[in-house]
């Protein structure tokens, strides 16, 4: 068995090989993994910082809306306002005898509440 030769030498002698022909060190053939370039702590901190306040940037020109002087943001007002129109469709469904007929409901009702919080948004705040 000692003549038979597997494929970890194969990777050895080609690993000698492509160091000869590329002019590397010998060293210890398999253990040695090229440098790797290091950046210092300060430009790993800037990048990092930089990268989390970009989302902060669309915070800037918010609309808030005055309410007996406090301040709103208007994306609350739309969600409160898309609730409550939602509740009331809900309760015209249940007086008409809609409301069996809607299925499934956690969907629809659900799907209902996005689409009139995005009106209300459109028809109090879109210009």
């Amino acid at each position: 068995m000692q003549g038979t030769r597997g494929p970890a030498h194969l990777m050895i002698a080609a690993t000698i090989v492509r160091r000869r022909v590329m002019g590397a060190p010998m060293g210890e053939v398999g253990l040695e993994h090229p440098p790797v370039p290091r950046q210092s702590a300060y430009a790993a901190f800037s990048r990092v910082a930089w990268i989390g306040a970009l989302p902060v940037t669309g915070c800037a020109f918010s609309p808030s809306v005055n309410i007996l002087g406090s301040f709103f943001p208007a994306w609350l007002i739309s969600i409160v306002t898309g609730l409550v129109l939602a509740l009331v469709a809900w309760r015209v469904f249940v007086a008409t005898d809609i409301a069996p007929y809607l299925r499934p409901s956690g969907l629809v009702y659900a799907c209902l509440t996005a689409l009139l919080i995005f009106a209300s948004w459109l028809v109090l705040f879109g210009g």
